[in-house]
């Protein structure tokens, strides 16, 4: 098979992006690596994104737009999936931008290798300067499963989110993968890891062909309850995975790990920091999280759980007084 004989769809969520829109689809047409189609799908935009974007359309018909109401990015992804006709995807944020090998390197893999997943590094982007690259060691590699899964939900070595990851199009449609709506945190994570599910190895580029612009003190980088509470929904489906699909007993450690850590911070970082208790919502986790079949082996997890567990009452008084002096001290080191 040659390399131009494969489609690559590359999808474009955009949500009142008309500051960075052209920038980010301008990266994708100066690909060294030329079939492919974009798939722009707006979010329902309330400034100039959807017009730009039509703009670039008219010039260039491997460019197409789909506008759509406002239902958040996980909708629009899968609005994009579905309309997608190539036998590869992969995802581009209209914030950030790709290296012109970006595709090149991408389909590489998955003809020569026969790999179903790959994964490229990326770098971090802040006012317009590099502030950190991850290379994943510094060398191209085969990674089977089992690491996969762990540097998406242990180590976070591979990152859960989707954006410097390649998939095929058979496998998500054969086994039905989603972004699941309901969640506003780790949507990303949750769709890589039901799709590593169904593979056996996936190949690493360590060149930072992403690249990541993060907005200095976006509302985007901080925690909100609305966020947080929905990684319960997040555990949930990871421990219906556990339960029905095969996996070794260090995987499964891993990801009942995971599960835990989404249950906990969902009482803690989402209810008791924002003043919230609960008692109902209190049992149901801890049910949950008893129904595991591996308990945390780490002391963080294992202390907030226990807390919970025992003295709930006090375990969110003294989380309160915790966040109320952490907060002092941030305070203090932001005004020396």
């Amino acid at each position: 098979m040659n390399n131009d004989e494969v489609l690559i769809s590359v999808i474009v969520p955009a949500y009142n992006a008309q500051g960075t829109i052209v920038n980010c689809l301008k990266s994708i047409k100066e690909q060294t690596y030329q079939n492919y189609e974009v798939i722009i799908v707006d979010d329902g935009s309330s400034d100039e994104t959807l017009k730009l974007c039509k703009d670039i359309c008219s010039v260039d018909a491997r460019f197409c737009v789909i506008s759509i109401q406002n239902q958040g990015v996980s909708n629009a992804r899968n609005v994009g999936i579905n309309n997608a006709h190539g036998k590869i995807c992969c995802f581009v944020d209209s914030d950030d931008y790709v290296s012109e090998l970006f595709l090149e390197k991408i389909i590489r893999p998955f003809r020569e290798m026969k790999c179903d997943l790959v994964v490229v590094g990326y770098d971090l982007i802040e006012n317009e300067k590099k502030i950190g690259s991850f290379s994943y060691g510094g060398s191209d590699r085969i990674t089977k499963r089992d690491e996969l899964i762990d540097g998406l939900v242990t180590t976070g070595q591979f990152e859960g989110f989707l954006c410097n990851k390649a998939f095929k199009k058979s496998i998500i449609d054969e086994e039905k993968i989603q972004l699941d709506i309901r969640t506003l945190s780790c949507e990303d994570t949750l769709f890589c890891l039901k799709y590593a599910m169904h593979i056996d190895e996936a190949y690493v580029v360590h060149d930072p062909l992403y690249h990541y612009v993060q907005i200095a003190n976006s509302s985007v980088h901080k925690i909100k309850r609305e966020v947080v509470i929905t990684q319960e929904i997040v555990a949930d489906e990871v421990s219906e995975i556990i339960s029905q699909k095969n996996m070794n007993e260090k995987t499964k450690k891993k990801l009942c790990d995971f599960c835990e850590k989404c249950y906990l911070f969902s009482v803690y970082k989402a209810d008791f920091k924002n003043g919230v208790f609960d008692k109902i919502r209190v049992k149901r986790i801890l049910k949950k999280i008893d129904k595991l079949e591996y308990k945390s082996s780490s002391f963080s997890l294992l202390l907030g759980y226990c807390a919970l567990k025992i003295f709930p009452v006090l375990a969110f008084n003294l989380y309160r007084v915790f966040r109320m002096v952490r907060g002092r001290e941030l305070e203090q080191k932001r005004s020396i």
